[in-house]
C-alpha cells in the first residue's frame, strides 16, 4: 500500500476511532446515532447495537436534553461545538459528566466526548469547601465584632469603678 492509498487512510482512521479513549459519536441530521466507538460502549455500558439507530438524547440526563438538542442543531447548522458539558446516563443508571467537541461534516455531526465526572466532582467539593470557609470567616468576623463590643462594655464599666467606689465609700 502506498501512503496515498485510500485503504490506508481508512485503516488509519478506523484505528484512531477504535483505539481512542474518548467517546466518538456520529449522529445524523435528526440527532440519531449512526456510529459509536468502543470507548463510548465502555463508558455508557451499552453495545453499539443498542445505541446505533437510537436518538442521541435518549442517553442524556433529562435536565440536559433540551440544551443538548439545541447544541446539536447549532452544530448541524455549521457552528463548531467546543467545551460543551452535558450529563449522560449509563446503562447502569450512573450519571457521567461529558465535555463535548463537535462539528458538522457531510451532513453528519461528529462528536468527541471526554469523561470529566471526576473533575466536576472535585470542582463541586472545592466550591462546597469555599462556601464553608466563607461562612466560617463570616461567623468569625461577627464573633470578633461581638467580642470587641463586649470588651468595650467591660472597659467602660471598669473605668466607672472609681466613681462607683467613691459613691459607696462616702465622704
Amino acid at each position: 500500500m502506498s501512503p496515498q492509498d485510500p485503504k490506508l487512510d481508512f485503516e488509519l482512521l478506523r484505528n484512531f476511532f477504535e483505539l481512542a479513549t474518548d467517546m466518538f459519536v456520529v449522529v445524523d441530521h435528526h440527532l440519531v446515532i449512526a456510529q459509536v466507538n468502543p470507548a463510548t460502549e465502555h463508558m455508557l455500558g451499552y453495545s453499539a447495537e443498542e445505541m446505533v439507530g437510537e436518538p442521541f438524547p435518549r442517553f442524556m440526563h433529562a435536565d440536559d436534553v433540551e440544551s443538548g438538542m439545541q447544541a446539536g442543531r447549532r452544530t448541524l447548522e455549521g457552528r463548531e461545538l467546543f467545551n460543551y458539558h452535558s450529563r449522560m446516563i449509563t446503562k447502569g443508571g450512573t450519571e457521567l459528566w461529558i465535555r463535548w467537541r463537535a462539528r458538522r461534516f457531510d451532513g453528519m455531526l461528529f462528536a468527541i466526548g471526554s469523561d470529566v465526572t471526576s473533575e466536576r466532582q472535585a470542582t463541586l467539593k472545592l466550591e462546597d469547601a469555599n462556601r464553608l470557609l466563607s461562612n466560617a470567616l463570616k461567623l468569625e468576623r461577627e464573633w470578633r465584632a461581638r467580642a470587641e463590643a463586649q470588651q468595650q462594655r467591660f472597659r467602660d464599666l471598669f473605668n466607672q469603678v472609681p466613681m462607683i467606689a467613691a459613691v459607696f465609700s462616702g465622704p
